[in-house]
Order: structure tokens, then C-alpha cells, then sequence
């Protein structure tokens, strides 16, 4: 999936959180070579 159909998709779940945390969690997480379950997880803790 692309980068702007998840931002698209977040934001129809109104996950405005995770959808402005992105980026710079994407970016963290290429950097330090997570697996996706980690992105995930990360982005979840941002938004709780």
C-alpha cells in the first residue's frame, strides 16, 4: 500500500493521531531497520 492511500485511510478511520505521526515514525523505524509489527506497535503507543 501506498503512503498516500494509508494517510487516506487513517484519516476515514479517524486516526488523525497515527496519520501525523507517520512519517516520523516511518522514518525512526527505517533508520533503525524495524519490522513492521514494531511500526505498528510504535504508532499505536503514539496514539494512546
Amino acid at each position: 500500500m501506498e503512503r498516500q492511500q494509508i494517510l487516506a485511510t487513517m484519516g476515514e478511520l479517524k486516526l488523525f493521531g497515527m496519520k501525523a505521526a507517520y512519517d516520523e515514525i516511518i522514518k525512526v523505524a527505517l533508520k533503525r531497520s524495524h519490522e513492521p509489527q514494531q511500526i505498528v506497535g510504535d504508532q499505536l503507543y503514539r496514539r494512546a
